[in-house]
């Protein structure tokens, strides 16, 4: 087995996986009742041919995907059958070869229906109640060969795409929400996916079957962390296929190749296995579904001994806590999705997908930093992405800041210039019609914008060539700037004007809400946004103090795929 637990490349502040919490557990007594024994059986049901899924509800009801009979059995908690749903077929309610199966909160029982490329979903009573899936095929929302199948505690279905080498996530009515993976053996690629579970706290992992490991992500796709390697030590892995996970966080999987049940540490440390190959009942022949019950009791569908075997429960370890990931975002775990590095300042420019109440959303920094003018507007970042008040997503740059944040009015999140200027001018306590320029009018074409009676032309107050309007309107506009506190004037400081006092006197300079623009005519280009970024800073955090605070502290480069946030 691996010595390390790798994880994701994350930057210093909110993206730094965290070290494991201290895993106090299993004395040696502990440690001998956990070795290689096998939990006592508590029974096993035959009648089935090759099952492969298993999963149970609240109330210890059992439900089986009988493969090769292409039905869905539903057993009470002796292993008695109660129902036998389906048939071989293409219609509602009929499967071919269904792998997997998963109850969610609500009792709807999710089918991995895998040779017919869709998910069926089924009331508790059998009736057909939905599908997922457009058929087969690679785009999103379409499917090949699902193997497997989970249910969040927001009821969003996490489908193991297993032909596609993807994970794609669906909200209970069959809408994408996304996905993540690809064919690949780096961290979050995967090669013929086949068993997925999500965990109380929401962290999803994988059996990525044909890579003999098991990969860890949080609820958005953000890889955290993998364990296991080809072989057949303790902790070793031979095409891992059924995992779930105990409600102390420990986790199972069916090592099918191995014929026998591992069962881990969240931070991937081997705890325990049992069984080997042969028809006892504490013997396994390719077992592939596994399930834990509200009760702990442990189920395993034994293949190739056509059964369904039942243990109870593993003792409880005196604690297990699953690894957190450091600074959590309240909002929710994110997942990066796109990243750009900027040496210059060693900051990432990132877009991200975070989850909010098991419901998607997307932070596109990167994009936003593009739309609105990328360099020449904002400059080059001062620090990554943090939650630097709670609920809102911040990144600073050397002209500005970007802050993503909830709007109350549009119930949507949203991109929000800060208003900096309004901060620099009017102090940090400011009022929103402090720092403006209650006279001189532009005569010059120009568009009017904002409560201030102020213009925005290519043409300076004394008829003199800026080029602001063109440039205004090419990065944003008042998406970007905000509104003018100003005509665009000479820069002289004189009384009851607005001044920057690190800039040149006697330029030409417009000041909006967020930023300002100056017109300087010995240089390429003539028009800039001056660094006011550091103004910002020093006014919001009383001097110097930001430049010691690690969210502005030289950052790693943050690959695509990267956890950030909570789990």
């Amino acid at each position: 087995m691996r010595a390390d637990i790798r994880c994701a490349a994350v930057a210093r502040l909110l993206i730094t996986v965290a070290a494991v919490l201290a895993l106090t557990l299993l004395g040696s007594t502990a440690r001998q009742a956990l070795g290689a024994e096998s939990p006592q059986v508590a029974w096993r049901t035959g009648g089935l041919d090759r099952p492969r899924g298993v999963d149970v509800d609240r109330r210890g009801t059992v439900y089986v995907a009988d493969t090769e009979n292409h039905v869905i059995k539903k057993l009470d908690r002796r292993g008695n059958v109660l129902a036998v749903w389906g048939g071989e077929g293409e219609g509602r309610g009929e499967f071919r070869y269904p792998r997997d199966l998963a109850v969610a909160p609500d009792d709807r029982v999710y089918v991995a229906d895998t040779l017919n490329d869709r998910i069926q979903v089924l009331t508790v009573d059998g009736d057909f109640a939905g599908e997922l899936g457009k058929g087969r095929g690679s785009l999103p929302g379409w499917l090949d060969g699902p193997k497997a199948v989970a249910v969040d505690a927001w009821g969003n279905v996490y489908v193991a795409d297993t032909f596609n080498n993807r994970i794609q996530v669906f909200d209970a009515d069959g809408a994408v929400q996304f996905e993540w993976g690809g064919s690949g053996s780096a961290e979050g690629r995967f090669r013929n996916p086949s068993g997925i579970a999500v965990s109380e706290s929401g962290l999803v992992y994988v059996s990525d079957t044909f890579h003999d490991r098991v990969q860890v992500f949080n609820a958005a796709g953000g890889f955290l962390r993998q364990w296991g390697e080809t072989g057949s030590e303790p902790g070793e892995l031979l095409s891992p296929r059924g995992i779930d996970v105990d409600h102390v966080g420990r986790v199972y999987v069916s090592d099918s190749d191995n014929h026998r049940v591992q069962v881990f540490a969240p931070d991937g440390r081997h705890l325990q296995m049992w069984g080997s190959r042969g028809t006892a009942q504490d013997e396994f022949r390719g077992p592939k579904g596994l399930a834990v019950g509200p009760n702990g009791r442990i189920y395993v569908a034994d293949q190739l001994n056509h059964a369904v075997k039942a243990f109870e429960a593993l003792p409880s370890p005196e604690a297990i806590f699953e690894p957190s990931v450091g600074h959590e975002f309240s909002i929710g775990p994110a997942s990066v999705t796109a990243s750009e590095y900027v040496a210059s300042t060693s900051h990432n420019l990132m877009t991200l997908r975070l989850l909010r109440n098991g419901e998607p959303h997307l932070a596109d920094f990167l994009g936003f930093f593009r739309y609105t003018g990328g360099t020449r507007r904002w400059g080059d970042p001062l620090s990554e992405v943090f939650e630097e008040q709670v609920g809102t997503l911040t990144q600073y740059f050397q002209r500005g800041a970007i802050d993503w944040r909830y709007n109350l009015a549009t119930r949507s999140f949203e991109f929000q210039r800060r208003l900096s200027w309004e901060i620099i001018g009017g102090g940090a306590g400011y009022a929103a019609d402090m720092g403006f320029e209650p006279e001189i009018f532009n005569p010059n074409p120009g568009v009017a914008s904002g409560p201030w009676g102020h213009k925005i032309s290519n043409f300076a107050v004394d008829g003199s060539f800026t080029g602001f309007l063109d440039f205004y309107s090419a990065r944003g506009g008042e998406a970007s700037f905000g509104y003018p506190k100003t005509d665009a004037r000479p820069d002289t400081g004189a009384a009851g004007t607005l001044v920057w006092h690190r800039g040149t006197s006697g330029r030409v300079r417009q000041y909006f809400q967020a930023g300002i623009l100056e017109y300087s005519p010995d240089s390429q280009p003539s028009v800039i946004v001056p660094m006011i970024g550091y103004d910002l800073l020093w006014t919001l955090y009383d001097g110097d103090r930001w430049t010691q605070l690690p969210e502005f502290e030289p950052a790693d480069e943050i690959q695509v795929g990267a956890a950030l946030g909570s789990p």
